[in-house]
């Protein structure tokens, strides 16, 4: 039996609408900082899954693809949905609303990547004895694990006031068997809006190569190599990300 998960909502700002998702270990508050620069400019529609609870036993992506579709047409009823923002992880969910039955959206891909594990295909890749490391970290003592996670992706988690309280292990490590099974290359080849890729060369997280092999396969993509930033470029760069989103979403005549 497949557990729904909860979508929890904030939609902020004037303009055209766009949507943001979030990746691994994170709520729609990390956007917080760049929609202090967009919401002027752009409705912001925020959505992010509840980590209190184990999301789904199986069929992640189709559950979850139809969940947010579900949200944007709700949302989309007065103003629709023009665009889409991603990071990390987060990058997958234009792929789900696509075989949802929603059309491509022009996109920006922020820190993202078609494969997240270490192949021969991927040398770059977390390899699988991190992931399991990972893993039993989770078990043993979620806070200790996800500041650690945090301080390497480039920002600390007492500082941005991360409460622990609605993280749970199993959901968590549900979200990392998706990292480890995802091969997302086929969907991001069939993904024909216009996209803009967005990577740090300082990535310590998934490497900048990994984000130059998603904009190969994005049809209609642009990317940029932001010098000396790292993977969560949008809470420690949102001036400078929300620049990139400006020009890209005018360009597109949003």
């Amino acid at each position: 039996m497949i557990r729904r998960s909860e979508l929890h909502v904030r939609k902020i700002g004037t303009g055209p609408m766009i949507a943001f998702f979030h990746g691994w270990g994170c709520t729609n508050t990390m956007w917080n900082a760049l929609t202090a620069h967009l919401r002027h400019r752009f409705t912001c529609l925020l959505i992010s899954t509840n980590l209190s609870q184990p999301i789904f036993k199986n069929n992640y992506s189709t559950v979850l693809g139809s969940q947010v579709y579900e949200i944007i047409q709700q949302y989309s009823a007065t103003t629709a949905v023009r665009g889409l923002i991603c990071w990390s992880m987060g990058g997958f969910i234009p792929y789900y609303l696509q075989h949802a039955g929603m059309q491509p959206l022009p996109s920006v891909f922020i820190s993202s990547f078609c494969r997240f594990m270490k192949s021969e295909n991927n040398p770059y890749g977390m390899p699988k004895a991190h992931l399991r490391a990972l893993n039993n970290g989770l078990q043993k003592d979620l806070p200790k694990t996800i500041s650690g996670f945090f301080q390497a992706c480039g920002f600390s988690a007492n500082k941005n006031n991360i409460d622990f309280s609605v993280y749970n292990a199993a959901a968590l490590s549900q979200q990392l068997d998706v990292l480890q099974e995802s091969d997302m290359s086929s969907h991001a080849a069939a993904y024909t809006a216009p996209t803009l890729v967005i990577h740090g060369d300082a990535d310590a997280i998934v490497h900048h190569s990994i984000g130059e092999n998603l904009a190969r396969y994005l049809p209609a993509s642009r990317f940029i190599l932001a010098a000396n930033h790292n993977h969560v470029m949008a809470i420690s760069a949102p001036d400078m990300i929300a620049r990139y989103c400006i020009d890209f979403f005018t360009g597109v005549g949003l």
